[in-house]
């Protein structure tokens, strides 16, 4: 089986995606995606920058990486939470998600 390492937009190029956003008035934005937006390196600073500029922020998460630190940051400038449990049972998730924790996040 196959395991793809984890790639991230960098810092520079979102920063750039951001203030051309602010330029065309966007008001909000949704992180989403087919991985966990919260394990991207810099998340702290997009949503803190996305604040900064006034844009709101959306966001879709499986709660994994939910934490005093990420909630906090996000409060300030969050419009929407969607949580994703893609699965009812332990066993079911864990299948889906090999890399996850089913306890870990449903105790979230």
């Amino acid at each position: 089986e196959r395991t793809l390492k984890p790639r991230f937009l960098s810092w520079a190029i979102l920063e750039k995606f951001l203030c051309e956003c602010k330029a065309l008035g966007v008001e909000n934005v949704s992180l989403v995606g087919s991985g966990e937006p919260t394990t991207h390196p810099s998340f702290h600073k997009i949503v803190d920058e996305m604040g900064r500029l006034g844009i709101k922020v959306d966001l879709s998460t499986n709660l994994l990486k939910m934490s005093d630190k990420v909630l906090k940051s996000m409060l300030q400038h969050l419009c929407s939470v969607t949580v994703s449990i893609s699965a009812a049972s332990e066993e079911t998730y864990e299948k889906l998600h090999k890399c996850c924790q089913y306890d870990r996040t449903s105790s979230n």
